[in-house]
């Protein structure tokens, strides 16, 4: 078998090079064809295609999805704002690439529908899916930068990265966001492999989380990528519907006529981002904001306020005791936060300081104490 496929491998038109497969993004593999999605139709297939990869869905343009429809506007609360995003994202995950360079964050606490919507978008993309262990977006303290990617050669090809259930208090790898977002080429290697693989990612990652991943990152670079799309609705467990995901996949084909209405939306207008995800994003971002959640609590703002760079940094750490990001804080970072904020510089006595912000006294600490009981 071996010399047969030597043999095979050294016959001119046989071998064809990797990069050469499913490499039309707006090509789409279904159960009874291809589908163009620039055209909405499927394509004549041809030798020189080359397209490997197969949705489970039959494409059926007369198809319904009644019960799907009827699910997007239970899990939405009737947002149908949310509703058209939520239709633009499945469509948009069908083609390949991801020039929004987003990092969807489905979050809710628990039964809302996110998992189910997920699961029905994999089973949809079929092939074109890859389920990952969200370590692979956390940061790992103990992880070797050297060490066989496995999970990264996985990705290769595929147009949507899905994974869920990131722990409490987990650390996002916002290095390996940007590089799972961006252009950049993406190189991992198989366990005892001779050969690395290098790629650049073609996909959107999506992940389902109960506790949101924790960014530290404040530059522009991270958040512009983040859409952060809340599950707020609460269903109850004795009028849960147990075969909901089994009655949903029956509609793929419908589905996936409601996912290319969505990415005909897209390629239209752009994708449409509702008041709902902005500002939870937003607030997001405010959350992970450690140093304006000290400025907030410790310090006294006004234009006349001055304090030392010594007692400031050392009130910033000691607010933040054990956290080990801050802990890596220089105190020239420290001052570019400050002076990002709009503080200036100063000198106070001869030593380096800063104007328009003081530490709170232990009165209007007390005071603060007092009133957070009322």
């Amino acid at each position: 078998m071996n010399n047969l496929l030597s043999l095979a491998q050294s016959e001119p038109g046989i071998s064809i090079l990797s990069s050469h497969l499913d490499r039309d993004d707006h090509l789409f593999g279904v159960e009874n064809g291809i589908i163009d999605l620039r055209k909405n139709e499927l394509v004549n297939p041809s030798a020189d295609i080359y397209i490997t990869k197969c949705s489970r869905a039959t494409y059926d343009p007369e198809a319904p999805c009644p019960r799907w429809t009827q699910f997007i506007e239970e899990i939405t609360g009737g947002d149908n704002e949310l509703g058209i995003f939520l239709q633009q994202l499945v469509g948009y995950c069908l083609a390949g690439g991801n020039p929004e360079q987003m990092f969807v964050v489905l979050y809710g606490h628990g039964a809302n529908g996110k998992s189910t919507f997920l699961s029905v978008l994999n089973w949809l993309l079929g092939e074109y899916c890859r389920t990952v262990d969200p370590s692979l977006f956390m940061v790992r303290r103990f992880q070797s930068s050297g060490g066989p990617r496995e999970d990264i050669v996985r990705l290769q090809g595929a147009r949507l990265i899905s994974t869920s259930e990131v722990g409490d208090g987990q650390v996002l790898d916002e290095d390996m966001v940007k590089r799972m977002t961006g252009d950049d080429i993406l190189t991992g290697r198989v366990p005892y492999g001779r050969h690395s693989v290098e790629f650049r990612p073609n996909f959107c990652p999506i992940m389902v989380t109960n506790h949101k991943p924790i960014i530290r990152g404040e530059d522009h670079a991270i958040w512009r990528r983040i859409r952060l799309v809340p599950f707020e609705q609460k269903f109850d467990a004795d009028k849960r519907d147990k075969h909901l995901t089994k009655r949903l996949t029956a509609e793929l084909s419908g589905i996936l006529n409601w996912a290319l209405e969505g990415y005909r939306q897209y390629l239209k207008s752009g994708l449409t981002i509702p008041r709902c995800i902005s500002n939870a994003t937003v607030s997001y971002r405010t959350e992970m904001d450690l140093f304006q959640e000290w400025i907030e609590d410790m310090c006294v703002i006004g234009e006349n306020e001055r304090c030392n760079t010594a007692d400031l940094y050392g009130s910033f750490h000691f607010y933040h005791d054990g956290d080990r990001l801050v802990s890596s804080i220089t105190k020239k970072a420290f001052g570019r936060k400050l002076s990002d904020r709009g503080f200036i510089s100063c000198k106070i006595r001869g030593s380096r300081g800063w104007r328009g912000i003081r530490l709170k006294t232990e009165m209007e600490l007390l005071q603060d104490r007092i009133e957070a009981r009322k």
